[in-house]
């Protein structure tokens, strides 16, 4: 996706990679076996996301051009309107207590070796669901490493983020760990380094914002009272399954 803005000097072009369409595509074909057994993991709300929303374009701009780094909060008008765990915990569900984790890319787990040394992407992560169908253990790995890929923690173009990946070989241990705020600091850590590109006019023609992008347009809706609720309760939880509808 991208977000642009124009000025008498500059245009900038911001891209998110947040669109799930392969995760939308496999909760429409989940069994009632397969559910049962996502439902027992943090994740659980992640089915009931499908591709059927947008992110502003211009929302996305301007919520970058306003990041406080040191603060950890957007710039409106005369003050700073924090952006913190809770928010996310509010959005997506995900719980911001627990035990830490720290992010360790490619360790070898049981999960990476489904792959048998293919390339960790999003299509071969869908290869391997459809191999995986009936050997529920590894579908729910899969699944939520695909989850991870497409919504949580999306990076530009194919990529797969697998810090967290050895955490899917013992899926009963899930709900030991504050997902909440390994989101939260993702999506952060990008928000900084694109505040600081803008702010010094490097990479004029575009910019990728890494992590969950669909956080700042619920954020958005929540604290500054933009845009609307396709249904009636603005309180509905996670909040993202009530998206809030910001025109560009």
């Amino acid at each position: 996706m991208i977000s642009s803005k124009n000025g008498d000097e500059t245009k900038v072009q911001m891209r998110h990679s947040c669109i799930p369409v392969n995760l939308s595509s496999i909760n429409e074909k989940l069994t009632k076996t397969q559910r049962a057994h996502i439902e027992c993991t943090p994740f659980k709300w992640t089915m009931d996301i499908f591709n059927n929303f947008s992110i502003s374009s211009g929302l996305l701009w301007e919520l970058v051009s306003r990041w406080d780094v040191r603060s950890r909060g957007f710039r409106v008008r005369d003050r700073i309107v924090p952006f913190t765990p809770v928010d996310v915990s509010f959005a997506l569900g995900l719980s911001i207590v627990g035990k830490s984790l720290v992010v360790k890319e490619d360790q070898q787990c049981e999960t990476l070796d489904l792959f048998k040394w293919a390339e960790i992407t999003i299509n071969n992560i869908r290869k391997q669901l459809c191999c995986h169908k009936k050997k529920l253990v590894n579908f729910v790995r899969l699944y939520i490493l695909l989850a991870f890929a497409e919504f949580y923690f999306p990076k530009t173009g194919n990529k797969v983020f697998t810090g967290f990946v050895k955490q899917l070989d013992d899926l009963d241990s899930l709900d030991a760990h504050s997902w909440g705020i390994d989101v939260y600091n993702f999506v952060v850590s990008s928000l900084c380094e694109s505040s600081v590109v803008l702010k010094e006019r490097k990479n004029k023609a575009q910019r990728h914002l890494n992590g969950c992008a669909a956080i700042l347009q619920i954020w958005a809706f929540n604290h500054l009272s933009l845009g609307k609720a396709p249904t009636v309760s603005r309180l509905s939880f996670p909040r993202v399954l009530n998206w809030p509808v910001i025109n560009n």
